[in-house]
């Protein structure tokens, strides 16, 4: 035997056709990429006896070497990465452009032109590679074959007896999916993946590690994993990339879900992430990336649903001193400042569908806008959505006048925003459209005539009650905000009519500021 001590020393030999592979100790070599590339060598006997455990890299090892298609499927590959020794890799990059990978070009187009399934049982179809998985999809393999494959399996049966490395479209492959063992899925290899959507969604007892998944060529992660039990980390090293064009829902209504989220660690993201946690009842902030890192839409995204959380999971009790830790906890456990520093909320006031709005608010990338929980109105649920002030101004512009917007939307701050919505939390109450319009822009009330502004604001002070009923239902609002001290109203010169502020500078409901 001839010990190796180095890849060069190695490429000489290999390089020679006199020299028996087989004779040849490899094990302390550690790496063997592109050691065959271009090779004219014929004969390849020997090589199956090869010590691979210590190799880490195989790049490219055989690639163009035009006669190699000798038997290595017992070869030890311990120390390679997963996503490196795949079908795939072996195919399109180790053995590209040898009898191997013309082998594979011809079986697809065997399997295509008899519409057999393009599924195959590597052994039986003679590939002869140290894959320890026993099927292999093929670059044209749709994602219902996978789906009928995995059904196919009994529930004792490792997933991994299929490698899925080829596969661009994971759509549905486990949706609503009733196994009860999913091992051997953390060992798929989704390098290729453009489309996960519903990947899972509504499967029963998925929880399994995905640690291999790879996200960078997904363009489309729709409810991947919603309606699951899914809580596992996710983790840089399975970042999405600018390709990803949408992840609604990616983990809607996973109500255990409370992991990290490195995933979206990419400054450049412009996806549709609307609702990408909504439900997630378990979620704590501190699992979110750091905010300054994140792409403006995700950011926000992200900061939108875990207020929404929060503001549904707590019990807020106005003026109830026993629930200050509720609330010292929210303040301190979740920067509000970033990324929903200086965001405003729009309320859409009438029961209308969005696209018939005068801009596509929802399906415009540009607006960076997210959906909060939204208020509760008398006939309908106001839609409410966090807003920056240029994205507010430009939807204004898209109105002849602001009388004209006020019949559609009403707008607020932030605080304001979750200062009504706890309110509505404790005391379950439902607002008008003009209760609402009263509250969050008085001026537009006043100038507008909507009723006598200036006795609505006194009778509030004065606690007496007016008689007509527009304003009897401004009146019973303003006037308990005011006595629990969530209103003020004061005189404004400036204006020449009274102002009324929302005021939650006594954080009886969270202010936004730790």
């Amino acid at each position: 035997m001839i010990k190796v001590n180095d890849y060069k020393e190695l490429k000489t030999l290999v390089d020679d056709p006199n020299v028996y592979l087989g004779d040849l100790d490899v094990s302390a070599i550690t790496d063997m990429s592109f050691l065959f590339e271009d090779s004219l060598r014929m004969d390849f006997s020997g090589i199956e006896k090869w010590d691979m455990r210590n190799v880490s890299s195989i790049d490219g090892m055989f690639a163009n070497a035009q006669f190699f298609s000798h038997d290595i499927s017992n070869w030890q590959l311990d120390s390679v990465p997963l996503q490196n020794k795949s079908f795939n890799s072996f195919i399109k990059n180790i053995c590209i452009d040898t009898p191997v990978y013309d082998y594979y070009q011809l079986t697809v187009r065997n399997i295509v032109s008899e519409k057999e399934k393009r599924i195959i049982n590597l052994k039986k179809q003679g590939f002869k590679l140290p894959i320890k998985a026993e099927y292999a999809c093929l670059n044209c393999t749709r994602n219902d074959e996978i789906n009928e494959f995995v059904n196919s399996l009994d529930d004792d049966q490792r997933l991994d007896t299929i490698d899925v490395s080829m596969c661009k479209n994971f759509s549905k492959v486990l949706k609503n999916s009733e196994r009860s063992n999913y091992d051997g899925i953390e060992n798929w290899v989704t390098s290729s993946a453009i489309d996960f959507t519903d990947f899972a969604n509504g499967a029963k007892n998925f929880n399994p590690e995905l640690k291999n998944f790879c996200f960078f060529n997904c363009k489309y992660a729709d409810n991947f994993l919603a309606n699951t039990d899914y809580n596992q980390n996710f983790s840089e090293k399975q970042k999405f990339s600018t390709n990803l064009n949408s992840c609604v829902g990616m983990l809607k209504n996973c109500k255990k879900f409370n992991s990290s989220l490195d995933c979206f660690l990419f400054y450049k993201i412009s996806a549709d992430c609307t609702d990408l946690l909504v439900g997630c009842s378990s979620f704590d902030a501190k699992n979110i990336p750091l905010f300054n890192k994140l792409p403006s839409n995700i950011a926000l995204s992200l900061a939108s649903t875990v207020l929404n959380i929060e503001l549904d999971k707590r019990p807020f009790c106005l003026n109830k001193e026993q629930y200050k830790e509720d609330y010292e906890s929210l303040i301190n456990n979740y920067s509000f400042n970033t990324p929903l520093e200086n965001k405003m909320v729009l309320v859409l006031l009438k029961d209308s569908e969005l696209e018939n709005l005068p801009i596509p608010i929802k399906s415009d990338k540009n607006l960076h806008l997210s959906e909060l929980a939204p208020l509760v109105g008398e006939n309908h649920l106001f839609k409410s959505f966090a807003i920056s002030k240029s994205t507010l101004k430009q939807i204004k512009e898209k109105y002849r006048s602001d009388k004209e917007f006020f019949k559609t939307f009403t707008s607020m701050e932030l605080s304001d925003y979750v200062t009504l919505k706890g309110y509505q939390i404790d005391e379950n109450v439902k607002f008008t459209s003009l209760q609402l319009l009263f509250i969050t822009n008085p001026n537009e009330m006043y100038r507008n005539n909507h009723t006598n502004y200036e006795a609505l604001c006194e009778s509030i002070t004065s606690n007496n009650t007016i008689p007509t009923k527009d304003a009897r239902d401004m009146f019973i609002l303003g006037n308990d905000l005011y006595k629990k001290g969530l209103l003020t109203i004061s005189d404004n010169h400036k204006n020449n009519h009274p102002d009324v502020q929302l005021d939650n500078s006594k954080n009886i409901i969270p202010a936004l500021k730790r």
